[in-house]
């Protein structure tokens, strides 16, 4: 073999190996972004309110608003957990229909729209049922809600 020729083939592969791994960078870092954004949330709930996400729980939205000089503000998550156990027991979440939940919910939401958090998208907005699994915690001045149902949670967070 030539010494141009083995220059072509080197040049080549070289090439060859630069696209393979800008394809491999492209396909992967929006896994690994995903992956890293999930274990950041879990890292906060666990340093927040003291709960980890069930393993299996898979991020589908998420929207926090503009937080101030303090960090305040309110954030909305919504989680897929149609392939985790019970929830209910997870989370240790109360069944039923609670109105005053319900009107603290959407009283927070309509606070955070405001906010410059702007509406959620409606294929994530929270929508109670006739029943659902749902908790309430309170921390100083700040508040945890989390509704559960049809296989999604739903976390909301006030931080004042």
């Amino acid at each position: 073999m030539s010494k141009t020729a083995k220059i072509v083939l080197i040049v080549s592969v070289s090439l060859l190996a630069l696209v393979a791994a800008n394809v491999a960078a492209i396909i992967t870092l929006p896994l690994v972004k995903e992956a890293f954004e999930f274990w950041n949330m879990d890292r906060a709930y666990k340093a927040n309110w003291g709960f980890e996400l069930v393993k299996g729980t898979k991020p589908l939205y998420d929207a926090p608003t503009e937080p101030n000089f303090f960090g305040d503000g309110v954030r909305y998550s919504v989680f897929d957990i149609s392939g985790v156990g019970n929830a209910k027991s997870a989370y240790s979440l109360k069944h039923g229909h609670d109105g005053e939940f319900e009107r603290d919910v959407a009283s927070l939401m309509s606070r955070r729209a405001d906010e410059n958090g702007g509406d959620v998208d409606a294929q994530y907005a929270l929508h109670f049922p006739d029943e659902y699994d749902y908790r309430k915690t309170v921390n100083d001045d700040d508040t945890l809600y989390i509704v559960a149902f049809d296989g999604r949670l739903y976390i909301i967070e006030d931080f004042m």
